[in-house]
């Protein structure tokens, strides 16, 4: 999506935003998909109101810095509630000017809240890459048409939910997954992602099958491991079930 695209949808999605402001609580929002309302979200706000809330504030507090009259524009009408006619009058204006500053005063705060959603998204990212494998320094070739299927299956919204991808030892499962994983970081399509590695044997170019002497990965310690990298600010359970039970909780909020 290109920039004057994706700001555009911003600023529709911000004017939703104000105008279910005094609406009852509800677990979606129409910035539901910002890393910055995620972000809100980790951080212990309770609720997708709450959250919304605390970003349309923290991005109003900042255009009152440059346009103080915008901020107080939009106070005025989406959260206090006053009519276009009153706000118009307050600012001695047509009602039809006052809506015009209306529009450009979203587009201002829909302009703050997409730059602070760049740098968040950005920092996410690099955090994602980390939980990656080292990159290799072997180039991969003949890999693109399934490269692209994964990728077209994994960014439906139909199913399949699971996917497998199975071979022989040492034919490049591991690197097609690695480089399926950088490129849905590229595209930011997923929120997050998590990298957990079964195999016990490595292979290299010129000694080929090697045992990494590694434990065979269990249920625990792979739920274990997704918890730590899905919600690393959380104490694990001890109990496998009650991990389980965490696990499928934190996956059901994504």
């Amino acid at each position: 999506m290109k920039s004057e695209e994706i700001l555009a949808k911003l600023q529709n999605d911000v004017r939703a935003a104000f105008k279910s402001w005094h609406e009852p609580a509800s677990e979606t929002s129409p910035l539901g998909y910002l890393h910055l309302f995620r972000h809100a979200r980790q951080l212990g706000t309770a609720t997708a109101r709450q959250a919304t809330h605390q970003l349309l504030l923290q991005a109003l507090d900042t255009l009152a810095l440059h346009h103080p009259d915008d901020a107080d524009l939009l106070r005025l009408h989406f959260l206090d509630r006053r009519e276009m006619y009153t706000v118009a009058r307050l600012f001695n204006v047509g009602e039809a000017t006052v809506y015009r500053r209306q529009q450009k005063a979203i587009e201002r705060l829909a302009h703050i809240l997409h730059a602070r959603e760049v740098h968040v998204a950005g920092e996410a990212r690099l955090r994602l890459e980390e939980r990656l494998e080292p990159p290799g320094s072997t180039r991969l070739i003949g890999i693109e048409a399934d490269l692209n299927i994964l990728l077209e299956r994994l960014t439906s919204t139909s199913p399949p939910w699971l996917i497998s991808v199975e071979g022989l030892g040492g034919i490049g499962k591991t690197a097609l997954a690695d480089s399926l994983a950088r490129q849905l970081l590229e595209t930011g399509h997923f929120y997050d992602i998590a990298w957990v590695s079964a195999r016990q044997q490595d292979f290299h170019p010129v000694l080929g099958l090697q045992l990494t002497g590694l434990p065979a990965l269990d249920l625990d310690t792979l739920v274990s491991r997704l918890l730590e990298q899905l919600s690393p600010d959380i104490s694990l359970p001890t109990s496998r079930q009650a991990k389980l039970a965490a696990l499928t909780r934190l996956l059901k909020e994504m």
